[in-house]
């Protein structure tokens, strides 16, 4: 049972956070972000990548990023929105018996 949960969860999470990575791309995101250039810049230089400064591969990195925040953001929200309401139904069977 928590496996057939935890697989439920993950494919959730994965196919909802694609679903808004996809929307805010192309709705918000014609261009990538100002602040997220130098960013991406700013970690690659810290971590020994300064090497990589073609401008399809930060382009990737973004929507790589953009993608997982929206990953872990859908994550945070199911989490939240399942306690929340497995509170609600205990409440509501304490209130029946």
């Amino acid at each position: 049972m928590i496996a057939a949960r935890l697989i439920t969860f993950l494919l959730v999470v994965h196919y909802a956070g694609a679903r808004l990575a996809n929307f805010l791309v192309y709705r918000y995101m014609t261009e990538m972000p100002d602040w997220m250039h130098q960013t991406i810049r700013v970690v690659l230089d810290n971590t020994g990548n300064a090497d990589i400064r073609e401008p399809d591969d930060l382009s990737g990195i973004a929507l790589l990023s953009t993608l997982v925040a929206c990953w872990i953001a859908v994550a945070i929200a199911l989490i939240v929105f399942y306690k929340i309401s497995r509170q609600l139904v205990h409440r509501y069977a304490r209130t029946l018996r």
